[in-house]
């Protein structure tokens, strides 16, 4: 495999070893005796450099003299090179000029050389008036243009050597023209000049002037085509040396190279070259050098380079040859007589292959440079194998060498470059390897990259010396231990994913580092910074990012002024920004996501960076707004703040952000240029940057294309106010990311300007719309470049008509439009299938109707044909959609249609779509059986049928599923056997559901499953009597559920024993399906264990397994027979529940040495006969505690103080003494009390209603508190449940109950009393939903309420001494719904207000001393169920005419002055019951003179007049009506008093 880093570092060593190889030849080119011919010159030239050798008295010629005068007021001299000439009295003499050489008999000048002088302007034509010259070399200068050169290069007919390299030549289409008018041209050099393929015709062939001795030509970095080949055969003879490297060469390599018999240097890298290598070059006997590099050429070494004896360089890097290596290296030079003359052999990148023996490299005696790199070689040498050679160059990246060092290194003295990366060592780093580079200071390159190297790196007494260029790079492999300081001093420092853990030493070298590029990325370096950065003044590139390091960022690191690149991400960084980065101008990319950095933003980020093109800030704990200084910031690519605490609005300011308001004027890669120090020797380098970016909703990593991304993200923060309108002036913005904010207002209209615009976010805030209304306007339609589209959970009134935006997003591939009303959207499917690049669907929770299906939505042309995810969760679908989806049975991967109406048995079509990967059908109305087609779903992984009500048995042709990793069958009506041939191919299963089913499963007891399940639950599976066996081989499970399951065995010692394998593995669920699912609370949890509600006897064991710290651990046990103490280690699970069980020891589980985990425990109905002991402070994260229904004695402790995250907290049902002690008032999160049923005492303590005010129930029953209800229990707004019954309470009931605020409110209660339990997990915080329960005496009746205690509103104060009158402020509770004041010592009169407490059900105010009437508004409670007034003082009549009748007599017993139905005391003798209605007499009808036609007439109308306006008024008048019977029975009253008392006096005074 040929990786991208090692084709990269291989690449980097080629073109260093061809800069240092280009200025070797460099250096020959101006060596005088080097050039062809110029031997016979320079015994005649006498030049500035040696005067000494000419005659006294040589005069200039004008005419020449004059020629370079005019040559240099055209040239722009920017270094004074030129400083000599001139025409001034003591500068008349131009031979001694700078540059200038002269012929020393006739005084012509022959040789101008001028290269790299720094001369700028224009090349003037007066050089052609210096017809003499016989050399001339203006190479490597910066002239803007150069006149044409046929206009002037003709005229030089003496010219044996041209060099104009680096010249701008690219409009001189006739320059072939002009250089076949030198007769006498030997060495021609226009490499970098930018020339165009020549025009080739007979001319330019066979031009008479033309040189016939042309012999060094170097054409390098043109853009020459094969065409050049035609001129250059005119030259086989004579061609000495040819490059053409990195021209536009196409084709195959020319045959007619192979007539060029004298050439010893040939160059045709970095084209385009394809086909084999000709045969004929090994014709070339006279070749030392060749160079293939960069091309695609194929095939492999021809035969006849057996006889190249000369060849000392052989380069065919980075082509496709193939074929065995150890037949190339037998074949190469096998003829030659002598020792092998080979030094340098590059064949990197290629498809070579086999294996590599010492035998191939035994007569290349000379070779210094071997290249095998990146292609599938196996080097396999003897381990006492010493090479005939001694390598300066050893590159052989990629091929296969371990698994041991290679031992012939050792014998290698003189290497500078050493690359073994991706080589298959798993070894020990060894010490000698530094050793051996110590030879050659100058420049280092070391890479043993992507290998298993373990160990430590040792800290050699070997330094880099300061002047030189080293490169060090073990990164991707096993190293531990501290960084030797030594390395510090390299220049190029690569350590990324090892396991490193020291850090101090290697940052805090006592002298000023080399370094410029230093990547610690990837360890485990969990250390604090030091804060000694001021000796890395060149540091360029820094990464840190992913280790465990911790504490403040170092103020030093502002001393890092040459820094561009600085990641810190992934770390556990502290506290604010550090200023001193102020310092850091030079900073490009800035990275410190994924830390706990707090504080603001701060303000110098825009004024002191201005550089800055990348600034991530993501999932720290920044805060405030967001600086306008930010604004300033002109070159900013990539603004990330996604994930902290920001607030206020978006900057309107942000349309200055120059860089994207640009469009298509980025680079591909984000790169930098640096060097530091050794740039003049060495070069720049030029490093890509990468950065992780959450692009399209995935975690991605970009490097090779991450300077075409332009993204601001401020996503899951807390912003607010509305999306500016300038955002729309962001052209060149390719991805905008708002979502999970608390936005308001409407999209700007003007969003549709963004057309460079790849992905729009904007889901989960507040939008209404766009500027429309409330309304999702088809504004968004003008995003014709747009793929990713989320405008989930807004809140859109409605949605435009789909159809009239939805089709233009013809780009689109992710739409989601989740949690927006689309109910009346019954086109929907319709603008769907006019999306033709659609792969992602969400619609969840959009009230999507079931569509229609026709013809032209089955088949538009226009469709996707490859829809992949479709997710439709919770919508009103029927079945319907499946003729619909049938159309992807190839493209569908993810399915989901759960939460829908879907009806009927499962469609047989699910079977066709072969591609089908995720399923889910969960909570729907199927019936049925499961198809047997589903088999036929070779790819399926997850399949959930959940929550439906399927029938029969498991389909056999479920064990076909062999890639299937989720089955979740569960909360069904499945029944039948289930056995090991269901599971027979699922080897990889991990979870398996199959719970609230009537299953049974029949495995063998020796069965051993083919998987290894994460998650295990079987609940209400039939399993018992015994554990079943095959749960031993499950090694990784993390989540079992075997409740119910009919088992009666004891409690095994190996259940805890098989998690104990993988303890840091907490990644049993995906997080989308903790949100998804929460409707299944127990895969919240990492580690799950349920066995309750089975016969499961025995002890639990004390298990050396320990819960990791990290997990979030549910324990259930409950409902089982289990006894003996409560082993310590449970104490570390996150939820544990042993209620109702055996259990009798408390104290070593009560009381860890540690922290504990526990969030909820629930220990109530056991045998628990002990003191509770006062240790509770290592269970500061516990909200939830039941203790009670045991035998716990003695106080309650102290230290339950210290309980303060605890909601619930229940010790009914104990022998608890004592008072309450004070220190449960620091437990101010308290929602649930209940001491009840206890023998605790004193006064009810007046900080309950103060320090608690979160109470919802406080249950103090049956104790032996006393004295007053304290005042303070009317601050408990929250207060639903007050049970004070069966205590000693004496005073009155206090009038302030009116300010207990949730019991005057009506309909606001929720069902149930539910509490979230939330554990930290994964950097995440889980929440446990627990619904309450509570035991009430409720119409007299003991009984325990759970799915309807939020329903109940209710004061129980009976039992106590309570004295005075029921105070009338209690008729403004109007949410109560039971009202118990009974067995005290109550007096006065009920009041006349209590009917408005409409919402009451039960209201018991028997046996108390309360006289007066019933009042008539109790008529106004018409769904009271349960009255009781007994054993009091009331007297009167029972009102007639409302539901009073209906109660039993024992409702009123005990009132002897009470009379009237139900009672069998009547309060006259003309009353009936209300079986019997009264009878009135028959009316008798008088004759009357009076009654006329006209009497029934005025009668008549007297009657509708009369009756209805009375008793209609009645009748419809509520209030007039109550008034009414109110009146009566108060005038009834009265008078039936007044008559009992005369007839009482009567009889007593006889």
């Amino acid at each position: 495999m040929r990786g991208e880093g090692e084709g990269e570092g291989i690449r980097c060593f080629k073109l260093f070893h061809a800069s240092i190889f280009a200025v070797l030849i460099l250096l020959q080119c101006c060596n005088h005796s080097l050039s062809l011919d110029f031997n016979n010159i320079s015994s005649g030239v006498v030049g500035h450099w040696d005067i000494a050798k000419v005659p006294k008295v040589i005069q200039c010629i004008q005419r020449e003299k004059e020629a370079l005068l005019a040559f240099k007021r055209d040239v722009v001299d920017y270094d004074s090179i030129l400083s000599s000439w001139g025409s001034e009295a003591q500068k008349q003499e131009c031979c001694i000029w700078e540059g200038v050489y002269c012929d020393k008999y006739t005084s012509h000048v022959v040789k101008l050389d001028l290269l790299g002088s720094s001369l700028g302007g224009r090349l003037s034509s007066q050089v052609g008036n210096l017809t003499h010259l016989q050399y001339l070399d203006l190479s490597f200068n910066d002239f803007a243009s150069v006149e044409n050169l046929n206009s002037w290069l003709p005229r030089l007919s003496s010219l044996t050597y041209l060099g104009l390299s680096s010249s701008n030549l690219s409009n001189s289409y006739d320059w072939l023209e002009a250089i076949n008018m030198l007769p006498k041209l030997t060495n021609l050099s226009l490499a970098g000049c930018g020339l165009p393929s020549p025009l080739i015709h007979s001319s330019t062939l066979f031009n008479i002037n033309s040189s016939k001795s042309l012999a060094h030509v170097d054409l390098i970095s043109n853009q020459l085509t094969s065409s050049i080949f035609l001129w250059l055969s005119n030259y086989n003879a004579s061609l000495v040396h040819l490059d053409l490297t990195d021209n536009q060469l196409v084709g195959s390599i020319p045959h007619v190279l192979g007539n060029m018999s004298s050439l010893v240097h040939l160059g045709l890298s970095y084209n385009q070259l394809v086909g084999s290598i000709p045969h004929v070059l090994g014709n070339l006997s006279s070749l030392a050098i060749l160079d293939l590099s960069g091309n695609q050429i194929e095939g492999g070494i021809p035969q006849s380079f057996s006889k190249l004896c000369n060849l000392q360089e052989l380069d065919l890097f980075n082509n496709t040859l193939s074929g065995q290596l150890s037949w190339l290296l037998q074949i190469s030079m096998s003829a030659c007589p002598d020792q092998n003359s080979l030094e340098t052999l590059h064949l990197g990148m290629n498809a070579l292959e086999g294996v590599v023996s010492e035998s191939h490299f035994s007569n290349l005696s000379r070779l210094t440079i071997l290249d095998l790199s990146s292609n599938s070689l196996a080097l396999s040498f003897n381990s006492n194998w010493v090479p005939p050679f001694q390598l300066k160059f050893i590159l052989l990246g990629s091929c296969k060498m371990g698994p041991h060092f290679p031992k012939w290194l050792q014998t290698q003295k003189n290497y500078r470059i050493l690359d073994i990366s991706n080589t298959g060592i798993s070894d020990i780093l060894p010490s000698w390897l530094w050793e051996m580079m110590s030879h050659y200071p100058e420049y280092i390159l070391i890479d043993l990259s992507n290998n298993q190297i373990r160990g430590i790196i040792p800290n050699s007494r070997f330094e880099f010396p300061s002047y030189s260029f080293t490169r060090v790079n073990l990164s991707k492999n096993q190293l531990e231990g501290p960084i030797p300081s030594f390395l510090s001093k390299a220049t190029l420092l690569d350590l990324s994913n090892n396991k490193l853990s020291g850090l101090i030493s290697f940052l805090c070298p006592d002298k000023v580092s080399n370094l410029t590029y230093l990547d610690l990325s990837s360890n485990n370096l969990h250390v604090q910074i030091p804060n000694c950065w001021t000796n890395f003044a060149n540091l360029a590139i820094l990464d840190l990012s992913n280790n465990a390091l911790f504490g403040k960022i170092p103020t030093t690191i502002g001393s890092l002024f040459s820094i561009q690149t600085l990641k810190l991400n992934k770390n556990r960084f502290v506290g604010e920004l550090p200023s001193s980065l102020k310092n850091c101008t030079s900073l490009v990319v800035f990275d410190v996501g994924e830390n706990n950095l707090s504080g603001l933003i701060p303000e110098w980020l825009g004024v002191e960076l201005p550089k800055l093109a990348i600034l991530i800030f993501r999932s720290n704990h920044f805060y405030g707004n967001i600086p306008l200084q930010l604004c300033n910031l002109k070159q900013i690519q990539i603004l990330d703040l996604s994930i902290n605490h920001i607030s206020g609005s978006i900057p309107k300011c942000f349309n200055n952000l120059t860089k994207l308001t640009e469009i298509g004027k980025a680079n591909l890669t984000v790169h930098h240029e640096y060097g530091g120090t050794l740039t003049m020797f060495f070069g720049n380098r030029v490093y890509e940057d990468k950065a992780s970016l959450i692009w399209k909703g995935v975690m991605s990593e970009y490097k090779s294309t991450l300077g075409l991304v332009k993204s601001i993200h401020l996503s899951s923060n807390q912003l607010t106010g509305e999306i500016p309108n300038e955002i729309a002036d962001l052209v060149g913005l390719v991805s905008l990311n708002l979502s999970r904010n608390n936005l308001t207002g409407q999209i700007t209209p003007e969003i549709g300007k963004l057309q460079s615009l790849d992905s729009l976010d904007l889901s989960n805030n507040q939008i209404h719309g766009f500027s429309l209304g409330g309304r999702l306007s088809s504004q968004v339609g003008n995003l014709t470049h747009l793929q990713y589209l989320d405008l989930s959970g807004n809140e859109f009134a409605s949605v435009e008509n789909l159809n009239s935006w939805l089709p233009r997003l013809s780009s689109l591939t992710y739409l989601g439009l989740s949690l927006n009303n689309l109910s009346n959207s019954y086109d929907w499917l319709e603008a769907i299938n006019m999306l033709p690049k659609l792969t992602n669907l969400s619609l969840i929770g959009c009230g999507l109707p079931a569509p229609l299906i026709h013809s032209s939505t089955l088949f538009n042309i226009n469709s996707s044909k490859s829809l992949a995810h479709v997710d439709l969760f919770s919508n009103q679908l029927t079945s319907s959609i499946f003729l619909w989806l049938s159309n992807y049975n190839a493209s569908l991967v993810h399915l989901d249609l759960s939460f829908n109406q879907l009806v009927g048995s499962i469609p047989h079509v699910l079977g066709n779509m072969s591609s089908l990967v995720v399923l889910h059908l969960f909570e729907n109305q199927l019936v049925g059986s499961i198809p047997y087609v589903l088999g036929n779903l070779s790819s399926l992984a997850i399949l959930d049928l959940s929550g439906n009500q399927i029938e029969g048995g498991i389909p056999q042709s479920f064990s076909k599923l062999c890639n299937l990793q989720t089955l979740d069958l569960s909360y069904n009506t499945l029944e039948g056997v289930v056995s090991e041939s269901h599971f027979s191919n699922l080897s990889k299963l991990t979870f398996l559901r199959l719970s609230s089913n009537s299953l049974a499963l029949s495995f063998n007891s020796n069965w051993v499953p083919p998987f290894q399940l994460e998650l295990i639950h079987l609940g209400s599976c039939k399993m018992g009597p015994h554990f079943p066996k095959w749960l031993q081989t499950q090694k990784n499970y993390r989540s079992l559920d075997i409740s119910n399951t009919g088992i009666s065995d004891i409690l095994p010692s190996w259940l805890w024993e098989m998690m104990s394998h993988y303890p840091e593995k907490t990644d049993i669920l995906p997080i989308w399906l903790w949100e998804m699912m929460s409707h299944y609370p127990e895969k919240t949890a990492s580690v799950y264990i349920n066995l309750s509600n089975n016969q499961i006897r025995g002890i639990i064991p004390n298990s050396r397994f320990e819960f990791p710290s990290s997990s979030f651990t549910e324990v259930n046990l409950s409902k089982n027979q289990l006894e003996g103490p409560i082993p310590s280690f449970l104490s570390k699970a996150s939820l544990l529940d042993l209620s109702n069980n055996k259990l009798s020891g408390l104290i070593s589980f009560l009381c860890p040495d540690k922290v504990s985990n526990l969030t909820y425990l629930d220990l109530s109905s056991n045998n628990l006969h002990v003191q509770i002991p006062n240790c509770w402070t290592n269970f500061a994260n516990l909200a939830f505690l039941d203790l009670s229904n045991n035998a716990l004695f003695g106080k309650i402790p102290t230290t339950m103080g210290s309980l303060f995250s605890i909601h619930t907290l229940k010790l009914n049902k104990n022998r608890c003494v004592g008072e309450l002690p004070s220190s449960l008032k620091n437990c101010t999160s308290l929602v649930v009390f209940d001491v009840g049923e206890n023998n605790l005492s004193g006064l009810i303590p007046e900080w309950l209603g103060v320090e608690l005010p979160k109470l919802a129930i406080l249950i103090l029953r049956s104790n032996h508190f006393y004295g007053n209800i304290p005042l303070q229990l009317c601050n408990l707004k929250q207060i639903q449940i007050l049970d004070l019954s069966i205590n000693h309470i004496s005073g009155s009931i206090p009038k302030c109950f009116n300010n207990l605020t949730k019991l005057t409110e009506i309909g606001k209660a929720n069902l149930t009393v539910h509490l979230e339990i939330g554990s930290t997990y994964m950097g995440l915080t889980l929440y446990s939903v627990y619904e309450d329960k509570a035991s009430l005496i409720w119409k007299g009746v003991m009984s325990e309420y759970k799915s309807t205690l939020g329903l109940v509103k209710s004061i129980h104060l009976s039992s106590n001494q309570l004295t005075g009158e029921i105070p009338n402020e209690i008729a403004d509770l109007v949410g109560l719904v039971s009202l118990n004041l009974s067995r005290n010592n109550l007096t006065g009169q009920i009041t006349p207000e209590i009917g408005k407490l409409q919402s009451l059900d039960s209201l018991d105010l028997s046996n108390n001393q309360i006289h007066g009437t019933i009042p008539t508004s109790l008529f106004q409670i018409s769904g009271l169920g349960k009255l009781d007034l007994s054993n009091n003082n009331l007297f009167g009549r029972i009102p007639m005419g409302t539901q009073l009748q209906n109660y039993e007599p024992s409702a009123f017993a005990g009132n002897p002055l009470l009379c009237g139905i139900p009672l069998q005391q009547l309060c006259s003798p003309k009353e009936t019951s209300t079986e019997e209605p009264p009878v009135f007499r028959d009316q008798v009808e008088d004759n009357d003179g009076f009654i006329t036609p006209g009497f029934f007439v005025s009668l008549a109308l007297g009657f509708v007049v009369g009756f209805w306006g009375v008793c209609g008024s009645l009748m419809f008048i509520r209030s007039w009506r109550y008034t009414y019977f109110k009146f009566l029975n108060c005038v009834y009253d009265w008078l039936y008093v007044r008559v009992a008392l005369i007839r009482r006096r009567r009889i007593v005074y006889g």
